[in-house]
């Protein structure tokens, strides 16, 4: 299977930035609502996902302009 050169739909990046965002908020409303689990690690990973996501939208968009 040969390896595909295609760069990511910037909407496709949109979207999953979004996503983390949302997860990241859901995760810290969880922890400060009090319910057991490791919301706050949950919440930095999805974070740093939404980082790398929002990265790729600017470097998406600033490549194809």
């Amino acid at each position: 299977m040969p390896i595909s050169n295609a760069h990511p739909s910037s909407a496709m990046l949109r979207w999953f930035t979004l996503g983390a965002a949302g997860g990241a908020a859901l995760s810290l409303a969880l922890h400060v609502a009090g319910m057991e689990g490791p919301w706050q690690g949950f919440a930095l990973v999805l974070a740093l996902l939404a980082v790398f996501g929002s990265t790729g939208v600017f470097y998406n968009l600033r490549t194809r302009e």
